[in-house]
């Protein structure tokens, strides 16, 4: 219970100031729990976000397996996808984003590299049979593909619509023609053109 209480508050305010500015003293005082009882559960505070880190990404890739395993059409495992990947990040603030990765500790970066490079191989694997089955575009790099939905993950929470966000993904990734956006999204075509432009352009300006 203590340890459980430990991770979930450290999450909280890990999300809300950064890993490296939270310190074990605040997770204590925020968990109401003594000092002792921290290092009985936890040789320190790397120890304690190593756990966290593996906890979030097993059960952000339990989610992600059943969604690829299911009979959903692929298109729809790709929008499911960037959809729960908003909800996970959600009470994230600009102060976790900071440091999660650029300005992590050397043992903690290795670490979360480590667990990218699991999960990303996973991913491919799953991107590379569905191009084979011709849900992907053949001539579509599989890593750039996933650059690209993490690019588009970014922009949704800073800049991108919903709509834009859709639009694209329905073009570009599931490559449907301006024709068949319009009717997915059930909108005009040229509300559909309007989507697809204004979010490219606003995707090229993010990658000045």
């Amino acid at each position: 219970m203590k340890r459980k209480q430990l991770i979930q508050t450290a999450k909280d305010l890990f999300f809300r100031y950064g890993i490296k500015r939270v310190t074990v003293e605040e997770i204590c005082k925020e968990a109401k729990v003594s000092k002792m009882t921290f290092y009985k559960h936890f040789k320190n505070k790397n120890e304690l976000v190593k756990t966290w880190i593996t906890e979030l990404t097993d059960e952000a890739m339990e989610k992600y397996r059943k969604l690829m395993d299911s009979d959903l059409p692929f298109k729809e495992k790709v929008r499911e996808t960037i959809n729960m990947k908003l909800e996970g990040s959600d009470g994230m603030s600009k102060e976790f984003f900071s440091d999660y990765i650029p300005h992590a500790e050397p043992e903690l970066h290795d670490f979360i590299h480590q667990r990218m490079h699991e999960t990303m191989g996973l991913i491919i694997n799953d991107y590379a049979e569905a191009q084979k089955r011709g849900d992907i575009r053949q001539d579509m790099k599989i890593e750039f593909m996933l650059w690209y939905l993490n690019k588009m993950f970014e922009l949704i929470k800073g800049r991108l619509t919903s709509c834009q966000s859709e639009a694209i993904t329905l073009r570009y990734v599931t490559n449907h023609t301006i024709e068949e956006v319009a009717e997915k999204m059930g909108v005009k075509r040229t509300s559909a053109s309007r989507y697809i432009c204004t979010g490219l352009r606003k995707m090229r300006q993010s990658l000045k």
